[in-house]
């Protein structure tokens, strides 16, 4: 009897062990899965960015200004500048 309830108290320490471990790599897996769904969600707003700036740019070099100033105001002029140092532009 003495060693039933022995082998009765292993199983349950060793069924409650596997339990917590598959608990806690759920978590980390959750964690892993919202830091790369973060990480996406930057580089998808740095492409479009960058995106537009090379379209607000490219607008500007051509003349086309007017659509540019309506847009941005006072700080059109400020936005190209920005954006030609965020693509590596003289």
């Amino acid at each position: 009897m003495d060693n039933l309830v022995k082998a009765l108290v292993g199983a349950a320490s060793v069924a409650v062990i596997i339990a917590a471990s598959i608990f806690i790599s759920g978590e980390r897996s959750d964690q892993a899965d919202a830091e790369r769904a973060e990480e996406v969600a930057r580089q998808y707003e740095s492409a479009k960015y960058r995106q537009g700036c090379e379209r607000n740019v490219s607008d500007w070099e051509a003349g086309n200004r007017t659509s540019i100033k309506s847009e941005f105001g006072k700080y059109a002029e400020s936005i190209i500048r920005n954006c030609r140092i965020a693509l590596d532009l003289p």
